[in-house]
């Protein structure tokens, strides 16, 4: 048959290649920017210096004391310690822009830092109910200490209220999730009922025990967080127009009792 000559050129190339065959210089050690210390002693990290040349330099310098001009400003500069008043006037504008980690290691104002559910307003959120124990039960056994645990659990009038009025910015709380994790909303229920008890749906168990992880966003969601507030304050006002005494009052999350 015929075929065009850089066809034969390119399978002869192809052939001396393989017979000359050579490492290519990536899979040989950096030849072509070698270090700048070939040999580097091991030493204490105590003992290293990690200043910088300049900083050497004058730090020599202060020694035969003879200090350089940035030395010497340094040497003169006197840090002054902030007095009882100074500090409360900063802790006090800190705590007016909203909850900053410093302010939980100072005294009267890290008590607002404390869990709600370590101060007993509400209870413990029922993932703490997890134990590695459980793990290595059977199927029969784990089913008979949900049972118990079941049995064993109350929620009274009060801690329902005190609930309630935690969660009342649903989806901007992160109390209101830690509350309905492992609890079955509204919104869940129908899954909740068409689901098999033996093989329950993967996904609905994820959005029941890690709602927080399950959630669902998107740009119209995102908008209508951004203006719910606005709806619900142009709601009241369109609808007082036609009720008497008519008002609006946030709801948190509702647990039956």
């Amino acid at each position: 048959g015929e075929a065009c000559s850089h066809i034969g050129a390119l399978l002869l190339i192809l052939d001396k290649n393989t017979q000359y065959q050579k490492t290519t210089c990536t899979s040989l050690p950096c030849s072509w920017l070698p270090p700048t210390f070939q040999n580097v002693p091991y030493s204490e990290l105590a003992k290293i210096s990690f200043a910088t040349p300049h900083h050497k330099q004058c730090r020599s310098e202060q020694e035969t004391e003879d200090i350089c001009p940035q030395a010497q400003k340094q040497a003169r500069k006197r840090i002054q310690i902030a007095s009882a008043e100074e500090l409360e006037t900063l802790y006090s504008s800190l705590s007016k822009s909203g909850m900053p980690v410093l302010l939980s290691l100072v005294p009267g104002y890290s008590e607002k830092y404390i869990p709600l559910c370590v101060k007993g307003v509400i209870p413990h959120p029922l993932t703490d109910l997890f134990s590695k124990e459980h793990l290595n039960l059977s199927h029969d056994d784990l089913l008979l200490k949900c049972e118990e645990v079941f049995n064993t659990y109350t929620t009274t009038q009060d801690v329902a209220k005190c609930i309630e009025e935690q969660t009342r910015e649903q989806a901007q709380s992160k109390i209101c999730f830690q509350q309905r994790a492992g609890r079955v909303t509204a919104s869940h229920l129908k899954a909740a009922v068409c689901t098999s008890i033996s093989k329950p749906s993967q996904s609905f168990i994820e959005a029941v025990c890690y709602p927080e992880s399950v959630q669902f966003i998107s740009k119209a969601t995102i908008w209508v967080c951004h203006h719910e507030e606005q709806a619900r304050m142009e709601y009241q006002s369109t609808a007082q127009q036609h009720h008497i005494d008519f008002s609006i009052t946030k709801c948190g999350l509702v647990v039956h009792v």
